[in-house]
């Protein structure tokens, strides 16, 4: 009897462990002496993501591998979640309320640079705090979530501006839509967080559910009428706006594709908020009715083979004891087998697999494209497109390892691009847009690359944030290394991290960039998959590249595919234009450029302006890449001078460029009394002093500027 109540005693921990096994595994989370979360820890043998929340209401998603601590917290984080198939309740930390009043309440700072921790009076405080064994459990909120419940249909006020050049128009455009309620890019940001929030309470139950949805469907009913009425309003919205001003018939079509591509994009985040809304009211709602039957079955088959068992040890009983003892263990083995494949739970993801396409690829000039029969005789990839500024990376990559010859090192990068499969013909089309480089855990040095485990994440954020910007499916598609001094090949250990990092269900897509880089013209290897899944080697390679040749072929396709939208022209609203220097177009870089180093400088020349200049007719159009302290920098010429003045003094400005007259066509100069960014330009190698020439932005509007189009 004592064998039968020790057998049903294990089959009752085991259904209790069924029970309750998804509560006992959870990331682990440690904490400093004040309750503050300092390090998150993945426990599992699969990667996770766990979402922090921090107190000015911005998140961040980390991907964690099977064993890997991220440590990077800081104390404003307020709570962190974590949903896979071991831990259920998505919440995994949730600062205390006495960790925030220990870090802004009872913590001082000493001469020393210690801190100290005080105790407060009765009469600091008004009453004695409680312990937190007697405090009372947070009450579950019984108020709306803080989203938009009223119909927002956006209209234009008539007021009668006149004639107005078209960069004017689409700056004003612009303003106009920041002071919306709808289409304000703050707003769509806001109503995004507060669609996190309100989702976030009602997963970790800090929300009375059953009000909580019904608040959520009137919200989301509310924001589906909001975007139809705006999308059907938006070219009367338009058409409004643009009845202000008495420009012709084609600036106006013209402005109308833009302002209508712009409403695009702001009514298409609205749209991505609604999809999350519902998803998770889908999800929620579809939850809430669903019976584990899996682990009903477990109990009730456990309970069967107990009852069982009982039975079967009073018939076995007078029979051999070895023989009952093996039979028991055997009939146990069974029992186990099917409860541990009971109670597996298949993880769901809610990714979605976005558009598989190379439509803007294909005839784009900014992309060179390179067919496989070309280096090799069979290759399951039948064209690659490689993006001009991601040779230019590559290029750059390997410039400090040029200068220092005698001590070559390895190095290397991941390449993220798009790929589409030609079912028909089993062929596939890659193409490789954005370097990523590794983390300060790599390992570079002679004869040897380790590219260290900080690049995983590295590689994880840009293909989200590719994803969500563009709506299109981006993978690594390739992976670049050199080969200092040892030839073009494709070794036994390059090969097994070719296996390693290819796709798991279309792996022979992945090519592979080798580059001996001491070679006269950095000779370069393309590697690819066969269409039987083997790789190509050096004995199958037809011919080898340049990747001198790539960088002079990238930086004249730069060049020539400069477009105007992508840049600020800081001469657009002159009234005189000088053929030597009709337009200067600063990039996003170059506004950051400009930003950084007024913050770090206090006045004079402060900087040498570069980029490439641009022939339409006999107008010159200078494209501005980089402002720095170099007078040389790879891939551009200096174009122009960086001045921080007081004020605008044409005196002080002759000064500063004099030793750059006959090399630069324009002098940017900083107004740090007004915050103004004057643009001079320089006709005949004089400064020009008719202000008609000029053009004038406030650098807190260009800095908005960059803003926007990221």
């Amino acid at each position: 009897m004592r064998r039968i109540e020790h057998i049903l005693r294990c089959i009752c921990f085991v259904a209790l462990f069924a029970m309750g096994a998804g509560a006992l595994a959870q990331p682990v989370v440690t904490k400093d002496g004040n309750g503050f979360a300092t390090s998150v820890k993945n426990p599992y043998d699969y990667a996770i993501t766990i979402k922090l929340f921090f107190d000015d209401g911005t998140q961040r998603s980390v991907d964690l591998q099977p064993g890997e601590t991220y440590d990077n917290i800081g104390q404003n984080c307020k709570s962190m979640t974590c949903n896979c198939q071991d831990w259920s309740k998505g919440t995994i930390y949730r600062r205390a309320a006495t960790a925030q009043s220990v870090t802004h309440d009872n913590v001082k700072r000493e001469d020393n640079g210690s801190t100290q921790e005080t105790s407060k009076t009765d009469a600091d405080e008004g009453s004695r705090v409680e312990p937190k064994s007697v405090r009372e459990a947070p009450k579950k909120s019984e108020e709306l979530p803080p989203l938009i419940t009223e119909t927002n249909i956006e209209t234009v006020p008539v007021e009668y501006v006149g004639w107005r050049n078209k960069p004017t128009i689409m700056h004003d455009f612009e303003d106009f839509l920041e002071r919306t309620s709808y289409y304000s890019l703050e707003k769509i940001q806001q109503e995004r967080q507060d669609i996190d929030e309100s989702i976030n309470n009602l997963q970790n139950g800090i929300a009375d559910s059953k009000k909580y949805i019904e608040a959520l469907r009137l919200v989301k009913a509310t924001m589906a009428s909001n975007l139809d009425g705006n999308r059907e309003n938006k070219d009367k919205f338009i058409d409004d706006f643009l009845g202000q001003y008495t420009n012709s018939d084609s600036d106006k079509t013209s402005l109308r594709e833009e302002m209508s591509a712009q409403l695009d994009e702001r009514l298409a985040q609205h749209e991505e908020n609604l999809r999350v809304l519902d998803e998770t009211l889908t999800a929620w709602e579809a939850s809430q009715g669903k019976t584990n039957w899996p682990l009903i079955a477990l109990i009730a088959g456990l309970v069967t083979a107990g009852i069982g068992l009982v039975f079967w040890y009073a018939k076995a009983k007078k029979k051999n004891a070895k023989r009952v003892k093996n039979r028991s263990n055997a009939y146990q083995g069974v029992s186990a087998q099917e409860a541990s494949s009971a109670i597996v739970v298949r993880r769901k993801t809610t990714s979605i697999l976005k558009k598989q396409s190379l439509e803007n690829v294909v005839d784009n000039p900014a992309y060179m494209k390179i067919d496989c029969a070309e280096f090799c005789q069979q290759s399951a990839v039948r064209r690659i497109y490689i993006k001009n500024t991601c040779i230019k990376d590559i290029y750059n990559m390997y410039a400090e390892d040029l200068r220092n010859p005698e001590n070559p090192k390895e190095d290397g990068c991941m390449v993220l691009g798009r790929w589409v499969h030609d079912k028909e013909n089993d062929e596939y089309y890659v193409s490789l847009e954005d370097v990523v480089m590794p983390g300060d855990d790599a390992v570079f040095a002679e004869q040897e690359l380790n590219f260290g485990g900080k690049i995983k994440l590295k590689v994880s954020e840009r293909l989200r944030k590719l994803r969500r910007e563009t709506d299109l499916q981006y993978d690594m598609t390739c992976w670049v290394h050199s080969h200092p001094g040892l030839k073009v090949f494709f070794s036994n250990q390059d090969t097994s991290v070719h296996m390693q990092l290819r796709h798991p269900t279309h792996p022979r897509f992945l090519t592979a960039l080798v580059v001996d880089i001491l070679t006269p013209q950095q000779e370069l290897g393309i590697f690819t998959f066969k269409p039987d899944g083997t790789i190509n080697s050096h004995n199958d390679m037809l011919r080898t590249y340049s990747l001198e040749e790539f960088y002079k072929w990238a930086i004249e396709s730069e060049r020539n595919t400069f477009k105007r939208e992508d840049h600020y022209n800081t001469l657009a609203l002159a009234r005189q234009h000088g053929d030597d220097c009709n337009g200067v177009h600063l990039s996003n870089g170059a506004i950051i450029d400009m930003s950084q180093i007024v913050v770090e400088r206090s006045s004079g020349n402060a900087g040498i302006v570069h980029g490439f200049i641009q022939r339409e007719g006999k107008c010159a159009e200078i494209a501005v890449t980089k402002i720095c302290q170099e007078e040389s920098v790879p891939d551009s010429e200096p174009v122009g001078c960086f001045i921080i003045a007081q004020y605008c003094s044409i005196p002080t400005v002759r000064r500063a460029i004099e030793p750059y007259i006959g090399k630069i066509r324009f002098a940017l100069v900083y107004s740090a009394a007004d915050g103004m960014v004057t643009t001079i330009p320089i006709l005949n190698n004089e400064l020009v002093t008719d202000e008609s020439y000029y053009g004038e932005q406030t650098l807190e509007d260009l800095k908005i500027w960059t803003r926007r189009r990221r």
